[in-house]
């Protein structure tokens, strides 16, 4: 089952989205509009420390109005490759010196509309000095005893699909 593009017109491009409005003929033959957003890929990692806990950052997202308890994630650069990418992030985001990084799986944000793919690691051992944000960025890291971390990405109240499955996979690699 596909759908054939018969149209497709860029409605916004900003620094990281673009918006394309499509005009798609589905597979009965009849037409349907699709409101489409590029955006550039982005890493994420759950951090256990070593030792013992695992690391948030709480950071401020407009997009919800609230602030919210959150992996280290960011975006991918052009010309970067994701395990390039993640560990810059981790060392501006909360100042990992050294850990062990291993790449877990690739997943869709929200595959309705967008065509974002978060690459999703895992990291043990870490040793964390000072972190260092981008301009602009205001985030506070937070250290959590794993099975806080796993109750809140159970219950919902991480807030976010890429930390809750983060933290589930870290439980499960580590058998808590």
């Amino acid at each position: 089952m596909s759908e054939t593009t018969l149209s497709s017109s860029i409605h916004f491009e900003g620094r990281i989205v673009r918006l394309e409005l499509l005009e798609v003929e589905l597979a009965d033959g009849s037409r349907a509009p699709r409101e489409i957003v590029r955006h550039d890929d982005a890493v994420c990692a759950a951090v256990l420390t070593r030792s013992g806990s695992v690391v948030f950052v709480r950071q401020y997202r407009k997009a919800v109005e609230r602030a919210l308890l959150e992996i280290p994630a960011g975006l991918i650069n052009r010309e970067e490759a994701p395990d390039d990418a993640v560990r810059r992030e981790l060392t501006e985001e909360i100042g990992m010196l050294e850990g062990t990084v291993e790449y877990q799986l690739a997943c869709l944000a929200s595959p309705g509309f967008c065509d974002e793919t978060m690459h999703l690691y895992l990291v043990t051992d870490a040793v964390l000095g000072p972190n260092q944000p981008d301009p602009g960025e205001l985030l506070e890291v937070v250290e959590l005893e794993p099975a806080e971390a796993v109750r809140r990405a159970l219950s919902g109240e991480l807030g976010d699909a890429k930390s809750a499955l983060g933290v589930l996979l870290l439980a499960r690699k580590m058998g808590w």
